[in-house]
């Protein structure tokens, strides 16, 4: 790795983690909050032909308005993580941007008001993004990986005058695969916009 953020704890950091170049970074049982001031989260921006490869292992993310974003050329794997109360979105994969999100709990984000960048509720697909969410395949980092699922996806909702309930929005034209995870329903379909397959839905929390 070119850097490492190892038990790190930042608090009312309005922009915790900007990366823009490339490189391999991982960031891991870390903690993002917000105690008395403003966080963004998270936000991974790479360009083409230098990848920029981001690991996210095992941290806790509260309360950053916008979530973990992975745009840009980026490729992130975000395993472990606990992602709550983000008042627009939990991850938001956008542009080019590539994520493997297996075993997180994505729980209370979204709910705020429409702004001008697309993408709420728990995890948001947008423009040629991809990202697999469960059962499916992607390339990251030159090798072809595939998700276990395994993530907890609930009470996740739209911004405001929304549809409601949104774990999962895909604005791509591509289907997401998002099996093998926890919607604490056994109907996840009203909790999910655009093309997606569940299947196989988990029984119990992983």
């Amino acid at each position: 790795y070119n850097a490492v953020f190892d038990r790190v704890a930042f608090v009312d950091c309005v922009q915790p983690l900007r990366m823009t170049d490339g490189g391999r970074f991982l960031v891991r049982d870390s903690s993002i909050a917000v105690n008395d001031g403003a966080c963004d989260g998270p936000r991974f921006s790479g360009g083409q032909g230098d990848p920029l490869i981001v690991h996210m292992e095992g941290n806790v993310i509260d309360g950053c308005n916008r979530g973990v974003r992975v745009g840009g050329f980026s490729q992130a794997l975000l395993r472990a993580n606990i992602i709550r109360n983000g008042t627009r979105r939990g991850v938001l994969v956008s542009s080019d941007g590539r994520a493997l999100i297996e075993g997180n709990t994505i729980t209370g984000n979204g709910g705020a008001a429409p702004g001008s960048e697309p993408g709420y509720g728990g995890v948001s697909v947008t423009d040629n993004a991809q990202a697999d969410v469960g059962g499916g395949t992607i390339t990251i980092d030159g090798t072809v990986l595939s998700s276990a699922g395994n993530n907890t996806l609930c009470g996740n909702r739209d911004h405001v005058g929304g549809q409601g309930d949104q774990d999962l929005e895909n604005l791509t034209a591509a289907q997401v695969k998002a099996g093998s995870n926890w919607w604490c329903d056994f109907d996840p379909s009203d909790q999910i916009d655009g093309p997606a397959d569940t299947n196989p839905l988990l029984s119990l929390q992983p």
